[in-house]
């Protein structure tokens, strides 16, 4: 059962932070797998130029966010009730979009081995 986000809920919406953060590093891992069959290419425009160099994938999609999330943590602590509740509903579809994405990967990958 889905509960309603409450002033005590923060702990859930860390935890849905850490789940995205999860999710957007396994991204980075299978777009590299991908893209390294040359098969693939890099679908959002604004990475394009940023995966090509592995130190700035890094910091872009593992260092950047995970500090963001840590003072997020802080922010969180302070919120109000209406913008916690903005907050939960944010993150909710972002975890889906993240979800549907590394689907989409897993799936990509599974029909490359399948075809060798």
């Amino acid at each position: 059962m889905i509960k309603p986000i409450n002033k005590d809920s923060t702990d859930i919406l860390k935890n849905k932070f850490t789940l995205i953060y999860i999710l957007n590093c396994i991204d980075i891992l299978f777009t590299y797998t991908l893209l390294k069959t040359g098969d693939f290419y890099e679908a959002n425009f604004i990475m394009q130029p940023i995966v090509s160099n592995a130190f700035l994938s890094i910091l872009v999609k593992v260092i950047l966010p995970a500090a963001l999330i840590y003072m997020l943590f802080f922010y969180l602590k302070e919120a109000k009730f209406t913008s916690l509740k903005l907050c939960n509903f944010f993150i909710n579809i972002v975890v889906l979009i993240y979800l549907m994405i590394n689907f989409l990967h897993v799936y990509y990958i599974i029909n490359i081995f399948s075809n060798l």
